[in-house]
């Protein structure tokens, strides 16, 4: 009887841990049977599902995509794509938007004016950043495809010095730049 439930608790286990990368292992599948592409690094954040599912890609004969915020979903047309980074350029944004908070004294949750940092953007098509975007993109290969039309877009954005505003849809106030990443020297 003992060793039957050491036995049961060993197949519990194993399949709890299996299933706890199941969305990361679909991904990472999904990723390597993209053509085109290298897969850099990936990882996400441990929690009660392996979650927050990130990857840099190397586009070949392009250069490299940090995608954040990565689904099943991401493969199909979502109107959820978060881009980090492509070619040289890092994303960055701050800000002031809307979150939702939990009064400690009445146990309601309301809304509240707060300042806000980002290293992504969405640009899916409900994404406030899809505005800067002339074309459509539905999932993670339409943005490997039009990586260049992408890059041209981003390359154009301001440095730090000079943010440029916008208000998004939901009321979130952005100064968008990029940070581009210096090459060192070869010698």
């Amino acid at each position: 009887m003992k060793q039957t439930l050491i036995t049961i608790a060993a197949v519990v286990l194993v399949g709890c841990a299996s299933g706890y990368y199941t969305e990361y292992n679909d991904i990472k599948s999904q990723l390597l049977k993209t053509p085109n592409i290298d897969i850099i690094q990936m990882g996400g954040n441990k929690d009660v599902t392996y979650e927050d599912i990130w990857a840099e890609i190397n586009v070949k004969g392009k250069g490299k995509i940090t995608f954040y915020g990565i689904s099943r979903e991401s493969f199909k047309e979502t109107p959820k794509i978060v881009l980090g980074k492509i070619g040289d350029y890092d994303i960055r944004w701050e800000g002031e938007g809307d979150i939702e908070v939990t009064n400690s004294e009445t146990g309601n949750r309301e809304s509240i004016r707060s300042k806000l940092t980002g290293n992504a953007i969405n640009i899916g098509k409900n994404g406030d950043f899809s505005q800067f975007f002339n074309f459509e993109i539905k999932n993670i290969e339409d943005v490997i495809t039009k990586y260049d039309q992408i890059l041209s877009v981003v390359a154009s954005w301001p440095t730090e010095a000079k943010k440029k505003y916008f208000r998004g849809q939901n009321g979130t106030d952005y100064n968008f730049y990029v940070s581009k990443e210096l090459k060192a020297e070869a010698k």
